[in-house]
């Protein structure tokens, strides 16, 4: 356990000079006579961001059991459309050229699942986006509506919240639920391998703090972005191994502007 701490440790450093500030001042368009704000690049973002830090590893849909711990170390790339408007805005207030702007988000992860009785699961997870200030804790609870069926798939329900944290202009919440059907094969009589599919809505809401710009005249504008609700879809596909207490998971997530693919190596007791 010393050893795990410190790789995360390692992998989570405190970014004191981060590369990726989410800054909002270009969603605020002001001149000598008014001021608006882009409130469809606005969504865009969050549902980007939304994306970017939502449950990985949704699978597979079979609990840890009743006295089961599962532990584990994520690591996943997201893709992102760098020349899109609200991301161009983002990177712009950063001082960023498209050229030099990243075009993958990545997030190391400590998650957590403990087997409760009835076939319910409590989840947990603490991640950080590299390069930033971010951070994302989350709790799920998942309920196995078919779990250890010889002839049958094992299906779960999934339902999860997460709050994005180390923004100075903005609060994310996301929540959403899951849909996960799974089945496991034994391998040599060594591997369990279990491929599994799922289908997970979220709802991503967010609001800014008191943001400032100036305008033409060099005079301080502050405005505030309204509280924005976006829905976004996506699928996964992954595949989740174990041998012995050791485990190993693979999984790939396509939604609207975003791609997700997460690397998991764990253990379960």
């Amino acid at each position: 356990m010393k050893r795990l701490c410190l790789v995360i440790a390692c992998l989570l450093p405190i970014s004191a000079s981060a590369q990726i500030d989410i800054t909002l001042a270009e969603f605020g368009i002001v001149d000598i006579n008014d001021a608006s704000q882009d409130v469809s690049g606005f969504k865009a973002l969050i549902g980007d961001l939304g994306s970017v830090f939502g449950p990985t590893l949704l699978g597979p849909a079979n609990t840890t059991g009743a006295l089961g711990f599962d532990i584990g170390l994520d690591y996943s790339v997201s893709t992102i459309n760098k020349k899109s408007a609200h991301w161009n805005k983002v990177f712009t207030a950063n001082n960023k050229s498209v050229d030099d702007a990243p075009g993958v988000l990545s997030i190391v992860q400590l998650k957590m699942r403990k087997g409760l009785p009835y076939s319910f699961e409590l989840g947990g997870n603490v991640g950080k986006l590299l390069d930033s200030d971010l951070w994302a804790m989350g709790l799920s609870l998942r309920y196995a509506v078919l779990e250890g069926y010889r002839l049958l798939p094992d299906i779960a329900l999934t339902a999860g919240i997460s709050t994005i944290l180390g923004s100075r202009e903005m609060s994310i919440l996301v929540s959403g639920g899951a849909l996960t059907i799974s089945k496991a094969f034994g391998v040599a009589g060594i591997v369990s391998l279990t491929p599994y599919v799922s289908y997970n809505p979220l709802v991503v809401r967010a609001s800014s703090y008191v943001i400032g710009r100036f305008d033409e005249e060099q005079r301080l504008v502050r405005f505030v972005l309204a509280p924005e609700t976006v829905l976004r879809h996506r699928a996964a596909i992954g595949v989740h191994a174990v041998a012995n207490n050791f485990t190993l998971a693979i999984e790939a997530i396509i939604t609207s502007g975003v791609q997700t693919f997460t690397t998991q190596v764990g253990a379960t007791f």
